[in-house]
């Protein structure tokens, strides 16, 4: 079954739904697998029958919305090695700290009181699981709510980038790029 779902995936180089085959824009819906951490393409009508809540997809919000907040302070604060990290709430309540990477996201737990203080800085809360806080120090960097989709697409970026041990140049100018894609979509 999997192999004929693959092979109807593409056809004719189109991008189809991955729930019901059905062509797809290059604008198009994104369904978040929690179980599986996977982002699957999706058409408006498959997407819009999910139903919020905990099911087995969500729906992605088409959010990519910069924040006054200050990246380089809340990085150094929380520790993290890298130039980008993302802030995730879990369905179970935990809020992790992720680092996109040429394996997929490299998580780690938050402290409660540092994620107390960086969600109530949000002004706004993050929806568990389709949401994330984007933190970046590379060139034209800041902070910004996005889909969880955009984390995918970073993680994406990175696999196609990515040279010897420690990405090589490219590995940040790739993160930078899809940021920047998304910045300049949403202004």
């Amino acid at each position: 079954m999997k192999r004929l779902y693959q092979a109807t995936r593409r056809v004719q180089n189109v991008d189809r739904c991955e729930l019901c085959a059905a062509p797809l824009a290059a604008q198009h819906e994104h369904l978040y697998e929690p179980r599986a951490r996977q982002v699957r393409c999706a058409c408006l009508g498959c997407a819009v029958i999910i139903p919020t809540g905990t099911a087995k997809y969500r729906r992605v919000p088409r959010r990519f919305e910069r924040l006054t907040l200050d990246a380089s302070l809340w990085l150094d604060e929380l520790g993290v090695p890298v130039g980008v990290s993302t802030i995730i709430v879990r369905d179970d309540g935990r809020t992790v700290v992720g680092y996109p990477g040429p394996a997929g996201l490299v998580e780690s737990e938050l402290d409660a009181s540092q994620c107390e203080r960086l969600l109530a800085a949000l002004h706004t809360p993050l929806v568990p699981e389709v949401e994330a806080l984007v933190l970046s120090t590379l060139p034209g960097g800041g902070a910004w709510l996005a889909g969880i989709d955009v984390v995918f697409e970073m993680i994406a970026a990175l696999r196609e980038s990515w040279r010897g041990i420690t990405g090589g140049p490219e590995a940040p100018a790739a993160l930078a790029r899809v940021i920047a894609a998304h910045a300049g979509a949403s202004a």
